[in-house]
C-alpha cells in the first residue's frame, strides 16, 4: 500500500504549492468520485484549516479512504473538489486504469489497510 496525498513533502507544516498543477473539470468530477468511493478505514468528525486560505476555520476532513492500493484522508478529496489540485500523474493513471471505480475489497485488505494506517501514521 501507499499513501497518497495532496501535501508537499519537503515542508516541515502541511502546505501545498500554490503552483501546483490543477486539473480540468471532467478530470475533477472522476478524480472526486473516486476518492469519495473509497472504503473508510478510519473515520473522524474532525477537520482542520484549509492551508490554501488565510482561515483558521476547520474545514477539511480527515477520515481516511482506500481502495485497497493507495490510502488518502479526505483531505485529498477536499482539495480535488475545491481547488482542483492535482494528485499525480501516477495515481491518475490508476484510477483510470480501474476504470474510476473503486474495487471491492475483501475483509483481508481492509485489515492490511488498517494495518498500514497504524503503522505510518500519516498527516492529513
Amino acid at each position: 500500500m501507499r499513501f497518497l496525498s495532496v501535501f508537499d513533502q519537503n515542508s516541515p507544516t502541511p502546505a501545498i504549492d500554490p503552483t501546483r498543477d490543477r486539473l480540468d473539470s471532467a478530470t475533477c468530477t472522476r478524480l472526486s468520485a473516486y476518492l469519495r468511493a473509497g472504503v473508510r478505514l478510519m473515520g473522524t468528525t474532525q477537520k482542520v484549516p484549509d492551508v490554501l486560505t488565510e482561515s483558521s476555520t476547520p474545514i477539511v476532513p480527515i477520515s481516511i479512504h482506500t481502495d485497497g492500493e493507495y490510502v488518502w484522508s479526505m483531505a485529498v478529496a477536499y482539495y480535488v473538489e475545491t481547488h482542483r489540485i492535482s494528485t499525480g500523474e501516477e495515481f491518475l493513471v490508476h484510477c483510470a486504469s480501474n476504470g474510476w471505480t473503486v474495487p471491492s475489497l475483501s475483509f483481508a485488505e481492509v485489515e492490511e489497510g488498517l494495518a498500514f494506517v497504524n503503522a505510518s501514521r500519516p498527516t492529513p
